[in-house]
C-alpha cells in the first residue's frame, strides 16, 4: 500500500525539475504495482534531520523481511558506469561529467535512516541486524552504459524497479531473517511520516484577523 505520496514541490532549477520529474514516474510505478499489497508500505520522499545532518531518500519500501530504498536519478542521455566505480553523465553527444555514484549516497542514507530508526526505538541492534537493499532507477529514456565487467547489481531502468523489489522481498523471506510483524511496519511507517523533513515546505497563508 502507498503510505506516503511525494511531498509538495516548488524549485525553478531545470535539474531539480527533471529530478522531481524521475521521482513522480518511480512513484507512479510503485502505486501501479503494490497500491493493493497490504505486505508492503511504500513511502515516498523521506527526508530526516538528526545532530545538524540530514538525509532524504527518493523512496522507501517496508516490508517483512526488510526495507528497500530506491533512489530515482534523471537521465535524458547516457550514463556509464565504469569498472573503478565511477559514474560519468555524458551529454550533448560527446560532452561528459562525473557524478557522485548513487550507490554509495544511497548507502550513506541508508545508514542515517539505520541510526535514526534504532535511537528512536532505543534499540539499535534490532534496526543494525535490519537488511536494507538499495536500488537505483534509471529514467526510462536514459541509456546504461555498463562496465567492461557487466551489469552492475542494484541499478536498473525505472519500470524495472517493482520487479525487482518483488524478487528482493522473495530472497528476503527465503534466507529466514529479521522478520518485522504488520504492527512494526506500520510503526516504522508512521515514525518517518512524522519525521519527515521536506525540503521545499508547503507555502502557508497568513491568517488574517
Amino acid at each position: 500500500m502507498i503510505y506516503k505520496e511525494l511531498d509538495a514541490f516548488s524549485g525553478d532549477d531545470k535539474f531539480a525539475r527533471a529530478g522531481r520529474a524521475a521521482e513522480e514516474k518511480m512513484a507512479f510505478y510503485l502505486k501501479r504495482f503494490f497500491a493493493a499489497d497490504p505486505e508492503l508500505l511504500v513511502l515516498n520522499g523521506i527526508r530526516l534531520e538528526h545532530a545538524d545532518d540530514a538525509a532524504q531518500v527518493d523512496h522507501l519500501i517496508i516490508h517483512p523481511y526488510g526495507l528497500v530504498i530506491v533512489e530515482s536519478k534523471s537521465v535524458h542521455g547516457k550514463i556509464q558506469i565504469k569498472d573503478d566505480g565511477q559514474w560519468i553523465r555524458w551529454f550533448n553527444g560527446n560532452q561528459s561529467k562525473g557524478i557522485a555514484s548513487p550507490l554509495t549516497q544511497a548507502r550513506m542514507q541508508a545508514q542515517f535512516f539505520r541510526e535514526c530508526l534504532g535511537i528512536a526505538s532505543k534499540q539499535p541492534a534490532i534496526f543494525r541486524d535490519i537488511p536494507i537493499d538499495i536500488l537505483v532507477a534509471i529514467s526510462d529514456d536514459g541509456v546504461i552504459v555498463w562496465p567492461k565487467s557487466g551489469p552492475v547489481d542494484g541499478v536498473c531502468k525505472a519500470d524495472q524497479i517493482p520487479e525487482k523489489i518483488t524478487a528482493l522481498c522473495a530472497e528476503r523471506a527465503k534466507s529466514g531473517g529479521v522478520s518485522l510483524s504488520a504492527i512494526n511496519r506500520e510503526k516504522i511507517a508512521e515514525f518517518l511520516k512524522i519525521k519527515n523533513t521536506p525540503l521545499y515546505p508547503v507555502a502557508t497563508s497568513a491568517v488574517e484577523a
